[in-house]
C-alpha cells in the first residue's frame, strides 16, 4: 500500500479538482506518479524478497521508467473518471477496468524482464490486476462526488486497501 497511496491519492485528488474546473490537476496526478515511482523503485525488493539478487538497484533511471509506465495508464483513465458522458457509467468501468489492468500487467512483465515470472503466474498477474482495475475506477466513481474531502479522502484510501489485499490474496498469496 506504501507504493500505490500516493498515485490513488493525487489521481484522486485530480479528478475532484479537475471536475470543479481547476486547471492545475495534473500536478496532483503528476506528483502522486512521482512519489510513487519513487516509493516503488525503493520498495520493490523488500516485496520480492528473494529475488533481491535479481533485481537492479534503485536507479534514477528506474523512476523514470515506472514513472513514465503509469502516467500512460493514470492520464487515459484520468480523463475518462473526470468525464460526465452519458456513456461514462459502472458498466463502462468495469469494462475498462479489465483492459487496463490486463494492460498494465502485460506492460508490467516485459518491464521487468529479470523477475522471469512462471509461465502459471502470468495469467494470475492478469487477473489480479484487471480485478483491482475494477475496484479502483469503481471507487473513484464512488467517491469522486463526496462533499467531505477528508471522508472522500478515507474513502480512497480504503479503495487503496481493497486493491492492495486483492493483488496480496491472488499474486502474493500472502494468506
Amino acid at each position: 500500500m506504501v507504493q500505490d497511496l500516493p498515485v490513488f491519492i493525487g489521481f484522486f485528488t485530480a479528478i475532484r479538482v479537475r471536475r470543479r474546473g481547476q486547471a492545475g490537476s495534473l500536478a496532483y496526478l503528476i506528483v502522486g506518479t512521482a512519489l510513487t515511482a519513487v516509493m516503488s523503485v525503493l520498495t520493490e525488493q523488500y516485496k520480492v524478497g528473494n529475488l533481491l539478487r535479481l533485481l537492479p538497484p534503485p536507479t534514477l533511471t528506474n523512476v523514470v521508467r515506472w514513472f513514465l509506465m503509469d502516467m500512460a495508464f493514470a492520464l487515459p483513465a484520468f480523463f475518462y473518471c473526470s468525464t460526465d458522458e452519458w456513456w461514462s457509467n459502472w458498466r463502462t468501468d468495469i469494462v475498462l477496468g479489465v483492459v487496463l489492468g490486463a494492460l498494465y500487467a502485460v506492460v508490467q512483465i516485459f518491464s521487468a524482464p529479470s523477475l522471469s515470472l512462471d509461465v502459471f503466474q502470468i495469467p494470475m498477474h492478469l487477473m489480479t490486476m484487471a480485478v483491482a482495475g475494477i475496484v479502483f475506477l469503481l471507487g473513484v466513481r464512488r467517491l469522486r462526488d463526496m462533499r467531505s474531502w477528508p471522508l472522500a479522502l478515507l474513502g480512497m484510501a480504503a479503495c487503496t486497501a481493497v486493491c492492495e489485499a486483492i493483488v496480496a490474496v491472488l499474486d502474493y498469496q500472502v494468506f
